[in-house]
């Protein structure tokens, strides 16, 4: 479905430019990373080298080797969330190479970096909330949008929410990547174009965590040890990459844009951005480390192809823009996040 936004009105994204340029100007640093988000690289990837060795060497057994396995789960999320998601909108680094490079940890990760840059850099980003989000179907298992059909199920939908989001992570492994990849589709939406690269790199990530992830741990340990571990692994990453996407999107207050008959929008592309996006936990430096700015969303969103170690100072500039053209910057705290994330899925599972 083709959607367009009523850009007419520029006044939003020309002052939200116009400050950032002044920032960045003022500063004489670049929209990429620096040293911060490459001390976190050399960080975050030796860490789960480390982990896995631990694990897959049994030198620690029991209760300590699942908790290995878990927290294998979340440096891989962190990985994702720092790494990754900057390079796949180029701002990692200045150099196209690194970027490049950099997002193919998504591909260490089990997941296909070509795909993730047509459903998520694209897709999600240029359609943020609509019925075109492929990031926000998950038709028929969750409610999200009134137009959705209204299944018996979904009165249950905060109650089972949890659970679903802790196998995302194997759904996107093992059945998600490769439906999108032999129909040609995201969603209903065709891809333009799979090259010879992306083949091939579709493929090494398949292998390289089928091999690593699978059947390396299967050798050295029995299946039921193995499905424990690998379950549980799994099951926190797909936790952690679940809350934070939802807790940025799918929350109380946040809009859900529908198109007209012409497939317009009747508002610009960045002020939907704000009304289609909260950012949750800002005055957290922990968390904001953790979740390589994802805490920013807002930030994110407005401003893409801005690395994340910029969100946390230019989040006043983006909030005093927002106040100053009547629109609301949403910032709750983690707590009330979650609590708008589980009202939203209980209203929507209740009300036409």
């Amino acid at each position: 479905m083709k959607i367009k936004y009523n850009n007419s009105d520029h006044s939003f994204q020309e002052d939200l430019r116009s400050a950032v340029k002044n920032y960045f100007d003022s500063r004489k640093v670049s929209y990429t990373g620096d040293w911060r988000l490459y001390c976190k690289s050399a960080i975050l990837i030796p860490s789960a080298i480390i982990t896995y060795l631990c694990i897959v060497n049994a030198w620690t057994t029991g209760w300590a080797s699942l908790g290995l396995c878990a927290l294998l789960g979340v440096l891989f999320a962190f990985i994702g969330f720092n790494i990754m998601h900057d390079a796949s909108h180029k701002s990692y680094s200045k150099k196209a190479w690194v970027n490049n490079l950099m997002v193919l940890s998504l591909e260490f990760m089990g997941n296909s970096s070509f795909l993730w840059h047509t459903k998520h850099v694209v897709e999600h980003h240029t359609y943020t909330n609509t019925e075109r989000d492929t990031d926000i179907q998950v038709d028929p298992f969750l409610r999200l949008r009134s137009e959705q059909k209204l299944r018996r199920l979904h009165r249950y939908q905060n109650w089972y929410a949890t659970p679903l989001y802790a196998i995302e992570y194997l759904y996107w492994v093992w059945f998600t990547d490769f439906r999108s990849y032999f129909r040609r589709k995201i969603g209903e939406q065709p891809i333009k174009k799979i090259r010879i690269k992306d083949h091939v790199t579709f493929w090494s990530g398949k292998l390289f965590h089928g091999i690593f992830m699978v059947a390396i741990p299967m050798y050295y340990f029995s299946t039921k040890d193995f499905l424990i571990g690998y379950l549980t692994f799994a099951g926190i990453c797909g936790l952690f990459i679940s809350f934070v996407f939802q807790l940025a999107h799918v929350v109380e207050g946040r809009e859900f844009p529908t198109s007209d008959k012409n497939g317009v929008i009747n508002t610009s592309w960045a002020v939907m951005q704000v009304r289609t996006t909260s950012n949750f936990s800002t005055q957290s430096v922990i968390l904001n480390w953790l979740l390589g700015g994802l805490n920013f969303q807002i930030e994110h969103h407005v401003l893409p192809g801005i690395s994340h170690v910029h969100y946390r100072e230019l989040s006043p500039i983006v909030e005093a823009v927002c106040l100053k053209h009547g629109e609301k910057y949403c910032k709750p705290s983690l707590v009330k996040a979650l609590q708008l994330h589980f009202r939203k899925l209980k209203k929507m599972g209740v009300s036409e």
